[in-house]
């Protein structure tokens, strides 16, 4: 029986082959970030240390899960599948909302998103919890592109003709393993250095209460991501 997916996986091979040469470096700032997230993880034991603190304790795995959607979304770029990297992006980015917003009471004194997230009271993306509304709180910039991320997560016009491509014939078709456009993988790119952004700030809040000098050892490696995220918007 012949294996039908073992084309779409050698067209993969080739775009990561593509994406690895062409983005070297900005690959290479995105690792180093990640890795600076995970020393303070482990640095500080972040992800075993007990506490009581239920608003630390929804940061941290909020942080956990956004990281593990940027991860993904950083392999599902390389192999040219742009669209699905945006919607893992988009996951991080409500993790990172979240996180802005879980120390945050209501008007009764109580934490809705704690509430929500460990004691089954309330629904994370449901009436005042509402990630539209979340998000359009913190500020135009993050409603803003709160819907922009939504645009590719759902099946929208921009994601369903994300999905078309030209064949060798000059004939519109849809495009089934991944390709390599580079506009789309610059933005792409662009997308997830603002996750890994938004999570030094949360490394940094969980780790300044245990004396930590992270964020400054941590601080070459955010400027890096932020000159380059610079050189992104210069060109997008």
């Amino acid at each position: 029986m012949q294996y039908y997916m073992a084309s779409i996986f050698g067209e993969e091979a080739k775009v990561l082959a593509i994406t690895e040469a062409q983005y070297e470096y900005e690959l290479r700032v995105i690792d180093r970030g990640l890795n600076e997230i995970v020393r303070g993880w482990q640095d500080y034991r972040l992800l075993t240390r007990e506490s009581n603190d239920d608003i630390e304790a929804a940061r941290r795995h909020l942080l956990v899960k956004s990281f593990k959607s940027v991860r993904m979304a950083v392999h599902t770029l390389k192999v040219g599948h742009y669209s699905e990297a945006i919607t893992l992006v988009r996951t991080s980015f409500e993790c990172l909302l979240l996180a802005d917003h879980v120390d945050k009471p209501n008007k009764d004194g109580i934490y809705p998103i704690v509430r929500a997230l460990f004691y089954d009271e309330g629904k994370i993306g449901k009436g005042p919890l509402s990630m539209t509304k979340l998000a359009a709180n913190a500020g135009i910039k993050w409603g803003n592109r709160y819907g922009d991320l939504s645009e590719f997560a759902h099946p929208r016009e921009t994601s369903l003709r994300s999905l078309h491509t030209l064949d060798s014939d000059k004939h519109l078709t849809i495009q089934l393993e991944g390709t390599y456009d580079k506009d789309s993988a610059s933005a792409v790119i662009y997308e997830i250095l603002w996750e890994i952004e938004g999570m030094f700030v949360i490394v940094e809040a969980l780790t300044a209460p245990w004396g930590s000098d992270w964020n400054h050892t941590a601080f070459p490696r955010l400027q890096d991501i932020q000159n380059l995220m610079l050189q992104l918007e210069s060109k997008m």
